[in-house]
């Protein structure tokens, strides 16, 4: 047999050298498989523990490959992707490169997305400014250099900068040019301290992973109910709050916008939450709205059957549309269209591409009031008095099934494009997914249940009654009527509701909007 073997990983009948005949024809070669691992194992016992040891050392290589120093960065993020948070922690303690892409900021912002956590751009867009000011300060500084005139830093100079950095953490106490703040340079575990110096302004991004953990935070607080409870809305002049009962309620990172049974509209500054302004045009109740800060528009609908369309800060009304003939409901709208649903039990597609948002379609077919609507992409979704949920193909009309859910009517729809969440007169919740089927039922509330948000990521649906309570329920559960009740701070019958990562907003039949604000003891300042 020669001496130089045959390398492992290469061995197979007709991988060994041709030239070496009296190998081939060695009879332990030509065993199957099975009978050659055995042979193998048992003259491996024959050898003393230190050549076994050897022989493991050479096999080593052959057995472990670490696929993070053969594959590109990229390649290997995607990978780290597929792991949850506690995981990822745990390779980062493999060793130096599988530390470097656990701790890769990329990969920390798709693991928090991937929650259903967002955070406020704005507060993020400022604060990043800010670091970069601050850094760029002191990097100045150092050198010697005067910020604002180029020329040679002075005492004054210094002094300056001294007040100014003061001035940033006494506003902002987590916006830093060094590591360990929220706000810190996007730099890799294993750069050196020469690089780090070289970064510049533009390598201070938000840290996402000190970003997790404080959400992580902030759930825990859901799980257990650890929220503050305050209601603003009822202080002030009349011409600056509600006279009346809140319909509908809608909020986003810098506003939140309200619709009464006075007619009103009023929009309320979210950092501050006081009035803003007020939109009057409707000629009766307003039952329902969605708005987009970004588009700056507005769309209510109202028990006058007819639909308008504002701009959000001029308060001008941009149009008016005409065809129901009774309360408009609901409604819901994209880029492309608004679906509206009404008392007098249609549902209407309008076509906002077109230069009169003309109504391209008409859906008939329930038998009761559609007191609520939903779409994604091209599924309708609808909820009626009539007890049926009814899915529709948005660009025929046609109704692809009907989801006979309820033993009452339904009062409200949720749907995210997988799954269809309904409250109804029966007291109880019911999900489905697009095929009608039941997948789970929440009971547990005492009356009516009105109003409903479902998000699929945070594992949750939070739901309110006229039994004037808010139950949230954890998807995660088996247990069924296993839901977290928040009390009745309203007193009054709960006609809506939204909620974010951080607080759950809700109006009611009295003038005031209740917020449950779950950022007890977490650091909000970017959610």
């Amino acid at each position: 047999m020669s001496d130089h073997g045959i390398p492992l990983g290469e061995y197979s009948a007709n991988h060994i050298p041709v030239h070496d005949e009296i190998e081939r024809n060695i009879w332990p070669f030509n065993l199957p498989e099975e009978e050659r691992e055995e042979f193998a194992f048992r003259l491996l016992l024959s050898l003393p523990l230190g050549k076994i040891t050897n022989v493991q050392d050479r096999l080593y290589p052959y057995l472990h490959k670490d696929f993070s120093s053969h594959l590109p960065q990229e390649l290997c993020v995607i990978i780290f992707s597929f792991l949850d948070a506690r995981t990822l922690l745990s390779c980062g303690l493999v060793s130096k490169s599988w530390r470097r892409i656990a701790m890769e900021p990329l990969l920390w912002k798709l693991l928090y997305h991937r929650k259903g956590w967002t955070v406020n751009d704005t507060t993020v867009a400022e604060w990043e400014k800010l670091a970069q000011e601050l850094f760029q300060a002191k990097h100045m500084l150092q050198k010697g250099v005067d910020l604002k005139t180029g020329g040679p830093a002075t005492p004054t100079t210094v002094e300056d900068a001294r007040h100014f950095e003061e001035e940033v953490n006494a506003r902002y106490p987590h916006v830093t040019a060094d590591e360990g703040g929220i706000l810190k340079y996007c730099a890799r575990a294993d750069m050196s301290p020469a690089q780090r110096a070289r970064m510049t302004t533009s390598d201070i991004r938000l840290d996402y992973k000190y970003l997790y953990q404080l959400h992580e935070e902030l759930d825990r607080n859901w799980k257990i109910g650890k929220c503050r409870m305050f209601e603003f809305g009822l202080d002030g002049p009349e011409e600056e709050r509600h006279m009346e009962g809140i319909y509908t309620v809608q909020f986003d990172q810098d506003w939140i916008v309200t619709g009464s049974r006075d007619r009103r509209i009023i929009i309320w500054d979210m950092k501050t939450l006081r009035y803003h302004s007020k939109l009057v045009g409707h000629e009766g109740s307003v039952l329902c709205l969605q708005f987009d800060a970004k588009e700056g528009i507005i769309i209510s609908g109202s028990s006058d059957s007819t639909i308008v369309i504002w701009d959000m800060f001029t308060g001008a009304q941009k149009a008016t549309l005409r065809g129901h003939q009774e309360s408009v409901l609901n409604l819901h709208f994209d880029d492309k269209y608004i679906v509206s649903c009404s008392k007098d039990c249609t549902i209407r597609v309008w076509d906002r591409r077109s230069e009169n948002y003309e109504c391209i379609r008409v859906l008939q077919g329930h038998s009761a009031a559609v007191n609520a609507v939903q779409f994604k992409d091209n599924i309708i979704v609808s909820g009626s008095g009539d007890r049926v949920i009814k899915v529709w193909n948005l660009e025929t009309g046609e109704v692809i099934r009907d989801i006979f859910a309820h033993s009452r009517g339904i009062a409200c729809i949720e749907f995210d494009g997988q799954y269809i969440v309904s409250g109804s007169s029966d007291k109880s919740i019911k999900m489905f997914d697009l095929n009608g089927s039941e997948l789970r039922a929440f009971r547990g509330h005492d009356s009516l249940v009105r109003t409903i948000q479902l998000s699929s990521a945070m594992r949750r649906i939070v739901s309110g009654s006229y039994d004037e309570t808010i139950r949230i329920w954890d998807l995660d559960s088996t247990r069924e009527g296993s839901a977290l009740q928040l009390g009745n701070h309203h007193q009054a019958k709960i006609f809506r509701l939204q909620f974010d990562s951080r607080r759950i907003m809700s109006s009611s039949s009295v003038a005031g909007i209740v917020v449950y604000d779950f950022g007890v003891d977490v650091d909000c300042t970017f959610f």
